[in-house]
């Protein structure tokens, strides 16, 4: 979580803007980076979610 606060905080507050050489993202921007990067989030929920289902059934 630090590390997601952290890249936030270069892409957007200025005076990192300018340390680290990047700009501001938009919304579709920002959406085409957390979209993809949660892909393993939400597939690894997904898992853990059909694991206990089949662990009831026995």
């Amino acid at each position: 979580m630090l590390g997601v606060l952290l890249q936030v905080a270069v892409v957007e507050m200025p005076l990192l803007q300018v340390a680290f050489g990047t700009a501001s993202l938009d919304a579709g921007h920002w959406a085409s980076c957390v979209g993809p990067a949660s892909i393993v989030l939400w597939f690894d929920e997904v898992r853990k979610i059909v694991l206990r289902g089949r662990a009831r059934v026995f």
